[in-house]
């Protein structure tokens, strides 16, 4: 993620994990997927129909890093039986870091962090 002035950038990581705050990223999730040109099983509609289809046995964990206010990247993930698991998982058709390839490694250790900081 690089500044996009000389001004430093303010990175902020949260966990989304209740529908609501999964309903509000759509737009962000779909704007970053398009730039990106990631798989469509990384799509927000893909994700959301995942979810669905396993009912109250998942919780949304889904990883957003901002970068100035800006989604620069998510890692889509879920908690099923206390578990952390990727959000297209058992069957995933991709399990990965949606951003685009040059932010990457900065996105992966931001993600690192925050998992390691939840609950």
């Amino acid at each position: 993620m690089q500044a996009i002035s000389n001004t430093p950038a303010i990175i902020n990581t949260d966990i989304i994990n209740t529908d609501a705050e999964f309903q509000a990223i759509r737009d962000n999730w779909n704007k970053l997927w398009q730039q990106a040109q990631a798989p469509i099983g990384l799509q927000w509609d893909w994700i959301a129909a995942v979810h669905a289809a396993h009912g109250t046995n998942r919780q949304h964990f889904h990883a957003v890093v901002r970068q100035n206010d800006e989604v620069a990247g998510i890692f889509p993930a879920a908690l099923e039986d206390g578990k952390l698991i990727g959000a297209g998982m058992p069957r995933a058709d991709s399990m990965d870091l949606l951003c685009t390839e040059s932010d990457k490694a900065s996105v992966a250790v931001e993600i690192l962090k925050a998992f390691a900081d939840a609950p």
